[in-house]
C-alpha cells in the first residue's frame, strides 16, 4: 500500500510538473504567435494573460484583445476572451467569446452581440499545425453598425473539417435560425413578397478548396489562403412558404472569377424570381421574358429547375443573359 500511495504521489507530482510546465508554454506560445503577427505587419494587443484550470484544462483569460490586420481592412477587439484546452490534449482548443465584441471593417464600426458565441477547433499534431476541424455555436446574435442598420440570428451551428481525401479542401455543415435582415435590404428583396423580414432556415453542405492547406505558416507568411474552387451539394433557404434549393459546382481563377454552373429549384418560382431580381441576380428588363419561361418549364411536381451558368465572366439563366459575374476575391 506504501508503495502504491508513493507511486500515486509520484504521478501526481509528474501531472503537475507538467500542467504548470504546459501553462507556461502556451502562454509564451501566444506571446510569440503575437510578436510574429506582429513582425508579419498584424497589429496585436492585450492587457494580461491569466491562467487557471488545473489539473484538467489549460484556461487562459485574455483581458483588452486587440487585433488589426496587416492590409488594415479589418481590427477585431474584445474586453475579454477565453481559450480553454484538455491538459490531456492542449491543441483541441475552445475559444468562448464576450457577449459584446467590435470588429471595424473599412470605415464601419459593427457591433457583435450575442448570449452565446464559441467556436471549437482543433489542430493535427504535426510541425505544421495543420487545421484538422472547427466547430461554431451561437444564440441569440445580433450585429448592429455605426452606419444605422442592424441584423441578427437567433441560432447557428457550423462545422468545418478537413477532407479527408484532399489536403486543401475542408467540409462545410452550417445551420442557421431565424434570420433577421437589415431592413434596407429586406425592403429591396422583397418589397411586394407577403413574408417576414426574418427567413425561417439557411442551410449549406458543401466542400470548398483553398489555394494553400490551413496551417501555422499561414499566420506566418501573413498571407490570406484564396478561395479556388466551391463543391455545393446543397444550399437550402426557407422563407415562410418560400423554399429554394441550390446545388452545383464553381471553380474559380486567380483574379475571383467563378465558372461553373448552379441549378436553383423551387416550387414557388413566381416568388423566387421576385427575390433574385431584388438581389440583382436578374437584371429587372428580363423578369417578364423570364417569367415566361418559367411559366412553360414547370414540371408535373409543380417544381421549377433554372439552370445558372457562369462562363467568360459572365452570367446566364438557360439562354438568358444576367450580366457580370460578381468577383469572389
Amino acid at each position: 500500500m506504501a508503495r502504491l500511495i508513493g507511486l500515486f504521489l509520484v504521478l501526481a507530482a509528474a501531472f503537475s510538473g507538467y500542467w504548470f510546465f504546459a501553462t507556461r508554454v502556451l502562454t509564451q506560445a501566444i506571446e510569440g504567435a503575437a510578436a510574429d503577427a506582429r513582425t508579419s505587419g498584424w497589429q496585436v494587443s492585450y492587457d494580461t494573460v491569466a491562467t487557471t484550470g488545473f489539473p484538467g484544462t489549460f484556461d487562459l483569460n485574455i483581458a483588452a484583445a486587440d487585433i488589426r490586420a496587416s492590409d488594415r481592412k479589418w481590427r477585431w477587439q474584445a474586453p475579454q476572451f477565453q481559450l480553454n484546452a484538455p491538459a490531456i490534449h492542449p491543441t483541441r482548443l475552445r475559444a468562448t467569446f464576450p457577449d459584446t465584441q467590435t470588429l471595424q471593417v473599412g470605415p464601419q464600426t459593427l457591433s457583435i452581440q450575442s448570449d452565446l458565441f464559441t467556436v471549437e477547433a482543433s489542430t493535427r499534431m504535426n510541425a505544421a499545425l495543420s487545421f484538422d476541424r472547427a466547430a461554431l455555436d451561437l444564440e441569440n446574435g445580433r450585429v448592429v453598425s455605426d452606419l444605422g442598420w442592424d441584423a441578427g440570428i437567433a441560432r447557428v451551428t457550423a462545422l468545418i473539417a478537413q477532407n479527408p481525401t484532399a489536403d486543401r479542401s475542408y467540409d462545410i455543415d452550417f445551420k442557421g435560425q431565424d434570420v433577421t435582415l437589415p431592413a434596407a435590404m429586406f425592403d429591396q428583396l422583397a418589397p411586394d413578397l407577403d413574408v417576414a423580414d426574418r427567413i425561417d432556415n439557411v442551410t449549406f453542405d458543401g466542400m470548398v478548396t483553398l489555394d494553400r492547406a490551413l496551417d501555422r505558416f499561414v499566420i506566418d507568411t501573413g498571407t490570406e489562403p484564396v478561395l479556388e474552387r466551391i463543391d455545393l451539394i446543397s444550399f437550402k433557404i426557407t422563407w415562410g412558404d418560400i423554399t429554394i434549393l441550390a446545388t452545383g459546382d464553381v471553380d474559380i481563377d486567380a483574379e475571383g472569377v467563378p465558372e461553373g454552373r448552379l441549378t436553383i429549384t423551387t416550387a414557388q418560382w413566381s416568388e423566387t424570381l421576385d427575390l433574385l431580381v431584388g438581389a440583382d441576380i436578374i437584371d429587372e428588363r428580363f423578369a417578364p421574358t423570364l417569367t415566361n419561361i418559367a411559366r412553360g418549364s414547370v414540371d408535373s411536381d409543380g417544381l421549377l429547375t433554372l439552370p445558372l451558368t457562369m462562363r467568360d465572366g459572365f452570367m446566364t439563366m438557360g439562354i438568358l443573359p444576367l450580366g457580370p459575374v460578381p468577383r469572389l476575391h
